[in-house]
């Protein structure tokens, strides 16, 4: 009856069955049987003195229901804590706790309620010094119990600086214990699924990560403990062009080694090929995402926003150097960033007085740019069966070059053709790739995995140690956890 009220509350309260409410409830069934025990064995010790089954249950009730009153209650009390955490393991815990809470004031309202029906109604006549063979049985057992029991209470009622001394002892350890324990929430566990990327230099072709990304099949086809490689590029919106996804399907465990020692076998393999860095991670078997930011780079980041791109890019800078600066960490790996400021530009400036001189304005220069190189989609051309969308762009062979521009006209307001050269020049730079923001300031994010193991909280103190010089001072960072959280 007390897990029929859980299940009932649970689902007022939008909670699923997941492992989190599972463990509470597996908890709970030593809290949920406490209740009804103090009752029912009050009730046949009462029994046993000559009383009837009614007569036992409402002498009972008077003598214990204060006190099944303070067990539920103290019991419950315990488990507030986690329903006021804050934070990201708070809101993962409340469900665990409120759970919890629910089945152990369940079983309180059904100790004080049901059992004392059902006992009135269902027990049988008890006579004192009467006993079944499961009785005498388990009597032995518990009677030596109780023996071992009382030698010892007596021993340390007569030595109490023994006592006080053990508890002194446990004290202590306590603390030093709680100091030198690692800490994380969650383990990552072998899922048996590898993903991450593989990037290549900023600026890299299509055609050039096409050849990368058949090297990497290669490897991934001859790896053993893989059951099935997957490499995807060119999503833009996703990555950038220079990156690419991998995905790799383990065998089962017993056909291959731990999965940690499978990924740092890939990344090995592939960091051979010249001009690619793989960045591997095991998916977790249990996944608390906060999505701040992608998990492609990397299982953990670290955002550094404020007001100053410059400022930002430059602490920035300083902190992935630190952190690299130590290739045989003991606690992170992988350490990589969003931030690409070496990736190939052409910079066009707009001659303005030339280009006002001959009639033409910015907006049609920038829209002969548009037309040659953007992919321009001008028209829908829909038949009975089909649709067919027209296209407007420069041949692939005709603007690999910065010359090429030098072939491109611009339209005047009089009609007439001029050069894109006469009204504009241009020169190639290097530049960021993309300017990422974080509540619209300028940001980077650092992306790292756990080195074999560390756990997040070595971690992460070690690259709070580690952020970047005096230019952080204007900037503000926060960590942001995926997989198994912050």
């Amino acid at each position: 009856m007390s897990m029929l009220i859980t299940f009932i509350a649970m689902y007022i309260l939008g909670y699923s069955i997941d492992n989190l409410s599972l463990l509470a409830m597996t908890l709970s069934i030593g809290f949920l049987v406490d209740d009804a025990i103090v009752f029912l064995e009050n009730a046949v010790r009462r029994m046993e003195a000559g009383e009837t089954a009614m007569e036992a249950t409402l002498n009972g009730a008077q003598e214990i229901s204060f006190t099944i009153l303070s067990m539920t209650l103290s019991l419950a009390a315990v488990f507030i804590p986690l329903v006021l955490m804050p934070g990201l393991l708070g809101r993962q815990l409340q469900e665990f706790a409120v759970t919890i809470i629910i089945s152990i004031i369940a079983s309180g309202v059904v100790s004080l309620s049901l059992t004392p029906l059902m006992c009135s109604r269902m027990l049988a006549k008890h006579e004192k010094g009467t006993k079944t063979w499961m009785e005498k049985k388990s009597n032995k057992a518990i009677h030596a119990v109780l023996g071992v029991y009382g030698r010892s209470l007596n021993f340390f009622l007569h030595h109490k600086w023994v006592s006080f001394g053990i508890w002194v002892v446990c004290l202590v350890l306590t603390v030093v214990f709680f100091m030198a324990v690692p800490k994380s929430l969650l383990p990552p566990g072998d899922s048996g699924f590898i993903r991450g990327i593989f990037q290549a230099q900023t600026g890299t072709s299509p055609e050039r990560m096409h050849e990368y990304q058949n090297k990497v099949d290669k490897i991934l086809q001859d790896e053993d403990a893989v059951n099935i490689g997957i490499t995807v590029s060119g999503l833009t919106g996703r990555t950038s062009a220079s990156q690419a996804f991998t995905l790799g399907f383990l065998k089962p465990r017993d056909q291959r080694q731990p999965i940690d020692v499978v990924i740092k076998r890939l990344k090995d393999k592939i960091d051979q090929i010249p001009g690619v860095v793989a960045f591997l991670q095991a998916n977790p078997t249990l996944q608390i995402s906060t999505g701040a930011t992608s998990t492609t780079q990397g299982k953990f980041a670290y955002s550094i926003s404020g007001i100053d791109r410059t400022e930002v890019y430059t602490a920035a800078q300083n902190m992935i150097g630190k952190l690299q600066a130590y290739p045989g960490s003991l606690y992170v790996a992988n350490v990589n960033s969003d931030m690409k400021l070496d990736s190939p530009t052409l910079e066009v400036n707009v001659l303005r007085d030339q280009a006002s001189s001959y009639g033409v304005s910015a907006a049609a220069i920038l829209s002969t740019l548009d037309n040659a190189y953007a992919q321009n989609y001008v028209y829908l051309i829909k038949k009975s069966t089909d649709e067919y969308q027209v296209i407007v762009e420069v041949k692939d062979a005709e603007r690999t070059r910065q010359q090429d521009l030098e072939k491109l006209y611009v339209r005047s307001s009089n009609g007439a053709s001029v050069p894109l050269s006469a009204v504009a020049q241009w020169r190639e730079t290097l530049g960021p790739e993309s300017v990422n923001h974080i509540n619209q300031f300028p940001s980077v994010t650092i992306y790292f995995a756990l080195a074999p193991g560390a756990v997040l909280g070595d971690a992460t103190k070690f690259v709070e140690k580690n952020r970047g010089g005096d230019p952080a001072a204007a900037t503000s960072g926060q960590a942001a956890g995926r997989g198994d959280g912050v």
